[in-house]
């Protein structure tokens, strides 16, 4: 069996955060062989369309676009991936739209690192060879 390698894209407008979550899966993944870091919406959509990432981790609250309008418009170009949301809210309507959006899962910061490349590995998994564009 092969062992596929798959890209991740990573959207936080807070630095130490993104930097933090990228470092360690950069670390303890041996999946993930690009890695893309957007800090604000339209940027993740631009990586979005320009590198076409297996799964991404997007931040609900970020400038210019919030994690939400990402994933519709990503979905309604017929390029959005496998996308887990990550939020400082608890917020039943966010949780609602993500999974109209289609995310495969919602995590609350503060969140493990762990936990997050455990689901980031878990939604890149065996089942992954759906797409490449």
């Amino acid at each position: 069996m092969e062992n596929k390698k798959f890209s991740l894209l990573l959207a936080d407008d807070e630095e130490h955060i993104l930097n933090g979550i990228k470092n360690y899966i950069q670390k303890r993944s041996a999946i993930f062989q690009e890695i893309y870091c957007a800090r604000n919406g339209q940027e993740a959509l631009d990586m979005i369309y320009q590198h076409h990432p297996d799964v991404m981790l997007l931040d609900v609250q970020m400038p210019v676009k919030n994690g939400l309008e990402i994933m519709k418009e990503a979905n309604a170009a017929h390029v959005c991936p496998k996308t887990i949301l990550l939020s400082g809210y608890e917020s039943f309507e966010y949780v609602r739209e993500a999974l109209r959006q289609g995310a495969a899962d919602y995590l609350l910061k503060p969140c493990r690192s762990t936990e997050i490349l455990e689901k980031l590995e878990a939604v890149a998994g065996p089942s992954s060879g759906q797409k490449k564009a």
